[in-house]
This record gives structure tokens, sequence and C-alpha cells, in this order.
């Protein structure tokens, strides 16, 4: 039987300068755990326009269970505008309104929740309070032997102390890069550390984490999981192309692992290989 794997959150299209690819890190996340042979269904929701029309066709075509994907008609399809930082990293201009800001409580998506092994989702898609309140309803019907992967993925200033905090109380995992770990625990704890690897352990402590993954960039990554010393790992070398989805390929990587009964250790090992693979090809979803 396939491991089930359900993910909330934004679908939205990057544009690229006059190019444009359908992605949102639920959706990447979902897509990379389907090539690890997972079950995986997307609850989010797109417009009624021409974007919203072209994704549900890209998300069918890519395989994955769209039952919980609502059509807004009255909203539109999100969509990013990427471009290359100062600090050769993508920088993101996330457009206001968006289908995804209304994600609803259907039928569908609670049979999901409650059928899933694993359930991921973000910060992002709780700037609204509309999908918010699905998104706790939501987790309340898990299994309790369920995977709960917060992904923090945090964009502009869509989040703050209590969506953390809250986000951490109902999580398994936490997963997030070093640019962000630093911005976490600043919010969440009143003395700073110095050392990332403090920074991980204090959080992990508090809320009674069984994986906290840290992506360093070409430094490699650093996983905490309860009762194991922290496994830690450089990146698989690939020519790089472009960096976009590669933490969510990671995350597919390691939460599909995990399913597979892999121990950390290993699951960090597919979870790089499976970030090279996004490294090496033009925008996360093929």
């Amino acid at each position: 039987m396939k491991n089930k794997i359900a993910s909330f959150g934004e679908i939205v299209w990057d544009r690229f300068g006059n190019s444009k690819t359908l992605g949102g890190a639920p959706l990447n996340f979902a897509y990379f755990c389907a090539k690890f042979g997972c079950d995986c269904a997307i609850i989010s929701a797109v417009g009624g326009d021409e974007l919203g029309r072209a994704a549900l066709a890209k998300i069918a075509e890519i395989r994955l269970d769209a039952r919980a994907v609502a059509v807004l008609p009255d909203l539109p399809t999100g969509v990013v505008d990427v471009s290359k930082g100062s600090d050769g990293l993508p920088a993101y201009d996330i457009r206001r309104p968006a289908a995804w800001d209304e994600i609803g409580l259907s039928e569908a998506a609670a049979e999901i929740a409650a059928g899933c092994g694993a359930f991921c989702f973000g910060t992002l898609a709780q700037r609204s309070e509309a999908s918010r309140t699905t998104l706790f309803a939501l987790l309340k019907t898990l299994s309790p032997s369920c995977l709960k992967v917060f992904d923090a993925n945090l964009r502009q200033n869509y989040f703050d102390a209590k969506i953390l905090a809250e986000s951490l109380e109902c999580a398994d995992m936490l997963k997030l890069n070093d640019s962000e770990l630093p911005i976490v625990h600043g919010l969440l704890f009143p003395r700073k550390r110095a050392e990332l690897r403090d920074m991980a352990e204090e959080i992990a402590e508090k809320f009674s984490l069984k994986f906290l993954a840290c992506t360093l960039g070409a430094e490699g990554h650093i996983v905490f999981s309860r009762g194991e010393e922290p496994a830690m790992g450089l990146p698989e070398p690939v020519e790089v192309v472009d960096t976009v989805g590669a933490g969510d390929a990671f995350t597919a990587g390691f939460v599909s692992a995990i399913l597979d009964g892999e121990n950390a250790e290993g699951a960090a090992r597919r979870a790089a290989k499976s970030a090279a693979y996004a490294c090496s090809r033009r925008g996360a979803i093929g």
C-alpha cells in the first residue's frame, strides 16, 4: 500500500520574467513525494481563471490527488514574481488577492486528512484567517500516528511568533533553512544563541519534536532526531541550474523515507539526493 501524504497550502504560478512555472511549497512537496512512490493529495484553492484551469491540468498531468483543490470563481489563482536577490538566492513577491487565501473545510479535505500518514503545512497559507482556520480544523482530525510536518518557509512578513508557536505545538517535525532558524528562534526565545545547533536543539526540546531538519545551502544539512545524535551531511555534487524548490524536495525526500521506515540519517541521505535533483533543473515541477 502506498504511503498517503497530504499537503496543505498555496498553489501559485512562479513568474520568472516572461516565463512561468507552477509551484508553491505545498505543491512542490507533494510533487517530489509522488516521485518516491507516495500517494499525494493537495489541499488548496485556485481561481476560476485561465491560470486556475492550467494549474488543475498540470496537477492532473503529474498525478496528484486534486479532490480537495477548490475552484473559486471570484478570486484569481495565486501568482508569485520570482527574481534573484543580491545574495544569489530567490526573492519572492507574493501577489494578493489569491484563491489560496480562502481554503475551505471541504468533505474531500477532511477525508484526505483523516487517512494520511503524513501531513505537511507551512506559514504562508496562514496569512489569512480563513485558510488558517481550515488548517487547524484539519490538524485536529489527524491520526495520532500521522507525521505532522511544519515547513516554516518564511516569506515576506506573513509570519509571527504566534503563528510559529501554534504551528510547532501541532507538529512532529520542523523543516527550515539556516537563514530561517535564527529568525524562528529569535521570535520564540528571549535568550539569544550564537550557534545554529544550540538554536535547533532548544526549539526541538521545547516543542517535543521528533525531527528538526535544517538545510545549510552549500554546507549541506543537519538533522536532529529525538534520542539520536545529529545527522550531518554535505550536498550531493551537481551543476546548479535553479534552487527554487530545492528545500521542498529535501523535505519530500526526508518525509517519504521516514514513512518507508528509514531512520533520520538514512532519510537525510535521500533528502540530499532529492534536493540535488531539484537544483539540476529549471523550476521545481517539470
